[in-house]
């Protein structure tokens, strides 16, 4: 199968996973805060982190990584989603909001990419 099929078809769940997540935080937390896209970004960075590394250490194929990391993930994370809903909260006068966006999203989901990559180090070392 091409790349650019299985990138189309994970880029598709990748989508689908994103709007269920974004409906399912604005229910559960309300909407003054972007939780589905935290959510999304966190989970991303760290199984985007995952894949990567399991590449890159030959453990899954190259065609894998593309289809999950470009497709399904590229998809499912929303850092330009981020940059928009932040500055519309900017824009609204919400800047607390608009700080604790930024500081989570970069800071939990560097934490989430070093647990990624330790998850697989742990996995393959064994």
């Amino acid at each position: 199968m091409s790349h650019l099929l299985l990138v189309g078809l994970f880029g598709a769940v990748g989508a689908m996973l994103r709007y269920v997540t974004t409906l399912g935080c604005a229910r559960w937390f309300g909407d003054d805060f972007p939780y589905g896209t935290l959510i999304v970004n966190v989970v991303g960075c760290f199984l985007l982190a995952f894949a990567g590394e399991m590449a890159l250490k030959k453990a899954i194929p190259e065609h894998w990584h593309i289809a999950f990391g470009t497709g399904m993930l590229g998809a499912l994370t929303t850092f330009s989603t981020f940059g928009f809903e932040t500055v519309r909260k900017l824009e609204a006068g919400q800047w607390q909001h608009a700080l604790l966006n930024v500081g989570l999203n970069v800071c939990v989901g560097l934490v989430a990419v070093y647990l990624g990559l330790l998850a697989v180090r742990g996995i393959l070392s064994e």
